[in-house]
């Protein structure tokens, strides 16, 4: 290797490792947004997509041509079940209204938002309940391990400034807060 290229390998690893020492120094340099007097409500969690299945026996029009032993005993649908999540702080609503899924066949439930809240303490209220939807059947069995997976909390949350308080779901699928350090 002549004298040239390795002059240009040692300044790129010398620009490098510098580059390197600047972003460690960054990561360590303590930050505040431009509102450092606020604080942030996030609430986030992932649950199986709920869904109902209906099922019922083919029609001969449906059978018509199918050899007999391909043909389906029952004939099933699926339905996802949409939630829908209620947030208040202090008697305001943040957010009413259905949460989304992801996909056409989401297999999980995600929630992740986040909202601007002023520093102090605050009365907090969240629902995340089944969204009623015509297509389902309020009696159907299956149901009850839907309406399982709702929740709902009311407490008293005191959010420091610039720091975040966080609604999550427990290990038991209840809904519990916790505050952390500033933002980031």
């Amino acid at each position: 290797m002549n004298a040239a290229n390795w002059l240009k390998r040692a300044g790129a690893a010398a620009l490098a490792a510098g580059a390197m020492v600047v972003i460690v120094f960054l990561s360590w340099v303590p930050w505040r947004g431009p509102e450092g007097d606020r604080s942030e409500l996030r609430v986030s969690w992932r649950i199986p997509a709920p869904s109902l299945r209906h099922c019922r026996p083919p029609t001969e029009a449906e059978l018509e041509g199918v050899p007999g032993h391909m043909r389906p005993s029952e004939i099933c649908n699926e339905e996802t079940v949409a939630f829908h999540l209620t947030l208040l702080i202090g008697g305001d609503t943040l957010r009413a209204g259905p949460t989304r899924l992801t996909g056409r066949r989401a297999r999980t439930l995600a929630v992740y938002e986040r909202f601007p809240i002023p520093a102090g303490s605050h009365a907090l209220e969240v629902s995340f309940v089944p969204a009623s939807s015509p297509g389902l059947d309020a009696a159907s069995p299956q149901m009850d391990s839907v309406r399982a997976l709702g929740t709902t909390m009311s407490t008293r949350v005191v959010a420091a400034p610039g720091h975040v308080v966080l609604v999550t779901r427990g290990d038991s699928g209840r809904l519990v807060v916790s505050s952390t350090g500033p933002g980031r």
